[in-house]
């Protein structure tokens, strides 16, 4: 199975301490968008004016797919129908069914849950942890020693950093504190704020978990 980005901000968010499994809804959130940021890499979805543009087309990877789906009744609608409506409505089925692609692929491991016999819900962990350890150089040498990324590199320090990552992926603070201050360099960059569509979703994202926030849904942080 192909690591993309939505495969990689999940590993990276339950490995080594799984934060995010017992409130998942900022995960949910993070890899929707995540797939977004992957269909815009395959050609299917673009922003233009604050629009998502997306067409009908098959990826062979089934989250995508859906994901297209989801999106393509949203064609030529502004972004913020995507972070207040569709997301929060959605995002809950994307997240279970990449977990569940990515068990049968190996990628992570299943663990019931059970209480008294009971089986009340399900855990899910890396199984090899050495998949992410070149992604996580080419992080370091973006983040913490400021070089300059390629193009997939940059999109998942963006993914990471507004997904609240960094813990999980630098294990030194001294590495994360550079991590931060070069992210905001490369936020104000030609690369990231020059780039239209990734401004938008980045805001976009954030928007969605707004909406989460001021129901009470997850809690600021």
């Amino acid at each position: 199975m192909e690591t993309g980005l939505k495969e990689k901000v999940i590993m990276h968010a339950l490995w080594p301490e799984r934060r995010h499994q017992y409130n998942s809804t900022p995960l949910k959130h993070l890899l929707f968008y995540a797939s977004v940021f992957d269909l815009i890499e395959k050609g299917i979805v673009n922003v233009e004016n604050k629009r998502i543009k997306c067409r009908d087309a098959e990826t062979g990877d089934p989250v995508l797919d859906d994901v297209v789906s989801l999106l393509l009744p949203y064609t030529g609608k502004k972004l913020s129908r995507i972070a207040y409506q569709l997301v929060p409505k959605k995002a809950t089925g994307v997240y279970r069914k990449q977990k569940e692609l990515m068990a049968a692929h190996n990628l992570l491991e299943k663990e019931d849950i059970s209480i008294l016999m009971w089986k009340v819900g399900n855990n899910y962990r890396v199984r090899n942890y050495d998949i992410l350890k070149p992604g996580i150089k080419k992080l370091e040498r973006v983040l913490v020693y400021g070089r300059k990324p390629d193009r997939q590199t940059m999109l998942l320090a963006v993914l990471a950093r507004e997904g609240k990552l960094f813990k999980n992926i630098f294990r030194n603070y001294e590495f994360r504190k550079n991590a931060e201050k070069n992210y905001k360099m490369l936020l104000n960059s030609e690369l990231i704020a020059g780039d239209h569509a990734i401004t938008a979703l980045r805001k976009s994202y954030k928007q969605s978990l707004n909406v989460q926030y001021a129901s009470g849904t997850v809690t600021t942080p």
